[in-house]
């Protein structure tokens, strides 16, 4: 990860297994904002480096989010109505895994996407100042985790493992994700307690969302939609 490329190329890495576990391209792009942040603040002012951090900004925080959502079913909310609405309305199943056998080719968006931006901003080889060196050094600056940040991680890979296989247990990802949700709130495994959640939680777009949501499901069960 010596260039400008070669962050673009990790951060679409990050993106993609995250999306194997965060179900919003906007919450993936919220969780790597400071990441992104950091890296950009390691360039300089100079006209190629500008040009330099407007790219790797563009390519990790909103092409590397979208499309890497669109190729596994629970990153992205719509992927789940659609899959709802086939489901209900043609009685058609489409598992986690058919999904991305289905949508796989789309990742090759994100090398046109790329190709362009590099193109555009004239960035493949302005190279990162201090190298990798710099990025270790951010690094080693971190706190190391703690047991609650394995035990969050062990928990959002046993759902992407739950999400993946429910041909053979037959759970839902709907129940999956609430059972998770229930022992990610659990006494002890946060390192922050409800008062915190409930006042960084967008409550407004929740409702949004869920009253949509309900509000198609019962226009569409009651016959008014035909």
């Amino acid at each position: 990860m010596r260039t400008a490329n070669g962050v673009i190329w990790a951060m679409f890495a990050v993106n993609f297994v995250m999306s194997l576990v965060v179900p919003a391209a906007n919450a993936r792009a919220a969780t790597l904002l400071p990441v992104t942040n950091g890296i950009v603040r390691l360039f300089g002012d100079s006209p190629r480096e500008r040009e330099a951090k407007k790219a790797i900004v563009i390519q990790a925080l909103v092409y590397g989010a979208m499309i890497s959502g669109m190729c596994i079913l629970t990153a992205h909310l719509p992927n789940m109505v659609v899959t709802g609405l086939l489901e209900k309305q043609l009685g058609i199943r489409i598992s986690y895994l058919t999904w991305l056998k289905l949508q796989w080719p789309y990742l090759g968006m994100f090398v046109i996407t790329q190709c362009w931006v590099q193109y555009y901003f004239g960035s493949r080889a302005v190279q990162i100042p201090g190298g990798p060196g710099a990025v270790a050094s951010m690094r080693a600056k971190l706190p190391p985790a703690t047991r609650g940040d394995w035990t969050v991680l062990a928990l959002f890979a046993g759902v992407a493992v739950l999400w993946a296989t429910e041909g053979l247990h037959h759970l839902s990802s709907e129940i999956v994700a609430l059972i998770a949700l229930a022992l990610l709130f659990s006494p002890g495994v946060l390192r922050f307690g409800w008062a915190e959640v409930e006042q960084r939680t967008i409550w407004g777009t929740l409702f949004l969302l869920a009253g949509a949501l309900s509000l198609s499901a019962v226009i569409s069960s009651s016959g008014l939609a035909q």
